[in-house]
């Protein structure tokens, strides 16, 4: 946008023309409870901690001198073949982040993750650091779907209406395993085995993992 903010439009079927995705504006016209349209903090394609957001951020830094707001803007990007590199950046504190989109298209997936670099010659400390974010269509109900289990009897479907509260798919036992799996699938709760609308992702990780799926007041996802 005008002030360098990377924006998240859409997450979703393919697109042939750019020109169908939605605009920023439109977005954004939801109005919050002091009566201001949404702020573009909300759609940000990669949300760190600060502003005037009160969503899971994707990365929570503290500096040395106690600051923990973080605010990312465009640098640059580059293609190199079926890799896309977004590069983020933040001048004060020396913070580059780059977001990185590979497309599979044998299996039609985009894998994505971030990498994390300290510029300023200074330590500081990462709280949280997540590979990416997404955002939803607007739509008032969502059903979410995950898989938890035991030694024996993994593999387990659970299925509930998200409400408007934080749902924490996590294992810390050090690797993934029977108890929860790295993987999430969201429908307007009517999707079934062969038809339907259905947004997923699965972590590419072999320890510790965690999956945070929030849905605030105003139904956003």
């Amino acid at each position: 946008d005008a002030n360098g903010y990377l924006l998240h439009l859409h997450w979703g079927g393919k697109v042939n023309d750019p020109q169908d995705l939605p605009k920023a504006s439109e977005l954004l016209q939801r109005v919050t409870m002091i009566g201001r349209a949404s702020s573009p903090v909300e759609i940000l394609e990669y949300r760190s901690w600060g502003g005037s957001s009160a969503k899971e951020p994707a990365l929570k830094i503290t500096f040395p001198d106690g600051t923990r707001n973080l605010f990312l803007v465009y640098k640059s990007h580059t293609v190199e073949g079926d890799t896309l590199r977004v590069v983020l950046g933040e001048t004060q504190y020396g913070v580059e982040v780059t977001l990185c989109y590979r497309v599979c298209e044998e299996f039609d997936i985009i894998e994505r993750w971030s990498e994390i670099k300290n510029t300023s010659g200074e330590s500081f400390h990462i709280e949280a650091a997540a590979g990416a974010n997404w955002k939803l269509p607007d739509r008032s109900e969502y059903r979410l779907t995950y898989f938890t289990g035991n030694y024996g009897h993994e593999f387990q479907l659970n299925r509930e209406k998200l409400g408007a509260s934080k749902r924490v798919l996590e294992t810390r036992r050090g690797l993934s395993g029977y108890d929860c799996a790295p993987f999430f699938m969201i429908d307007d709760g009517t999707a079934s085995e062969n038809l339907g609308a259905v947004y997923f992702g699965s972590v590419l990780w072999s320890g510790n993992w965690k999956i945070t799926v929030e849905k605030d007041s105003l139904d956003n996802v």
